[in-house]
């Protein structure tokens, strides 16, 4: 049941309900330090989760497109591994005396930066379905149309 929107390409009106709170970043920080998060349905979380997230990370992992310092929940690799990598390679740079230059990019705090049309393009590219990006793409443009309206 929690796929068929998703095969047909709707979007329930129980899942368009967004409930928006606010989380303390850190203990006692100020007003402007609040992060804001959205919290959906447990079952449209759950059917990402399995028809979006697994189905992407299976398709990354087979195309060999996910870079060598990418170790989160890949097979053969464990977080305590990216750890030991990255030491060893300050350490060697270090011994050697050598100049260097690591760059590291990471979504941490960006998702409000994504541009979600050319996220669902890129879905359809990796071959998910259209009628799940559709349903995707209409759920997203609610809430954004829902939240504009707000303020």
């Amino acid at each position: 049941m929690m796929a068929l929107p998703f095969q047909v390409g709707i979007v329930p009106e129980r899942w368009k309900r967004v409930t928006d709170i606010t989380w303390r970043r850190n203990p006692g920080s100020r007003c402007y330090r609040l992060r804001i998060i959205a919290l959906f349905e447990s079952d449209l979380n759950h059917a990402k989760h399995i028809l979006i997230g697994h189905k992407v990370a299976h398709l990354l992992e087979d195309r060999s497109m996910l870079s060598d310092m990418q170790f989160g929940s890949r097979p053969g690799r464990r977080c305590i591994s990216a750890v030991l990598k990255k030491v060893l390679q300050h350490d060697h740079t270090r011994i050697l005396r050598q100049t260097a230059a690591f760059v590291e990019n990471d979504a941490i705090s960006c998702y409000s930066c994504l541009v979600n049309c050319l996220i669902l393009m890129v879905l359809c590219k990796l071959g998910l379905p259209s009628t799940l990006t559709q349903s995707v793409g209409q759920l997203w443009e609610y809430i954004w149309y829902l939240n504009s309206n707000l303020y």
